[in-house]
């Protein structure tokens, strides 16, 4: 296989498992600490106001997720990739940028901006690590 669509797949089968894995974890979070009924998802002042009123723990649940996704993104997208460095690079940067847009969009306490865009490229460095085995 062309060594480039290999990397690209690695970064897509990447992106899907960081996705799924996120989208999992988040999941749980909703019920251990469920929204108020009615609350409205695409309007940012309530987000804000639902976000202000979450137990710290719920915050924290999230960036568990990012983390463990990102960790599993990047060794798939190694795997995947032909065991090389670069799938797990890509991967982390549109990862970061995706928190970046959700950081942006959805009014987040202030504290959680730092580990929020600081999991992502230690997650999948990590994970590329796992993906040469070294």
């Amino acid at each position: 296989m062309n060594p480039i669509v290999r990397k690209a797949l690695g970064v897509l089968a990447g992106l899907g498992v960081a996705i799924g894995v996120i989208f999992g974890v988040e999941g749980l979070n909703g019920v251990l600490f469920p929204l108020p009924p009615g609350t409205d998802l695409s309007n940012p002042e309530a987000m804000k106001a639902v976000l202000a009123g979450l137990p710290t723990m719920a915050l924290i649940v999230v960036l568990i997720g990012w983390a463990l996704g990102s960790v599993l993104g990047g060794w798939v997208a190694t795997a995947v990739g032909g065991r090389t460095r670069g799938p797990a690079t890509v991967l982390g940067a549109i990862l970061f940028l995706g928190a970046l847009y959700n950081l942006y969009t959805i009014p987040h306490p202030a504290w959680f901006w730092v580990p929020g865009l600081l999991v992502w490229l230690p997650g999948v460095k990590l994970g590329e690590k796992l993906g040469t085995g070294g």
